[in-house]
């Protein structure tokens, strides 16, 4: 790796966090509670089964992930301050 390259893949990543931030960032209160909404249904289920030894009910953690990733892509929101 030369020199330059290593700033080129930070100038792209960095690029790149931008262009989700000005995608799906339209809201940040929205975005934080799908965050939250996904963080917590993962949680619950490494706890679940750490606690039972069983499989969580996946249909339910589906569901719980896909409304979290609905919130952070939501767009019907006017931009919070």
């Amino acid at each position: 790796m030369r020199v330059g390259e290593h700033h080129s893949q930070a100038d792209a990543l960095s690029a790149q966090g931008l262009t989700f931030y000005l995608l799906y960032m339209k809201n940040n209160k929205t975005t934080w509670s799908g965050i939250i909404s996904i963080l917590v249904a993962i949680g619950s289920a490494v706890v679940e089964f750490l606690n039972t030894g069983s499989v969580p009910n996946v249909g339910v953690l589906i569901s719980a992930i896909s409304a979290g990733a609905g919130l952070i892509m939501a767009k019907d929101a006017t931009p919070s301050k």
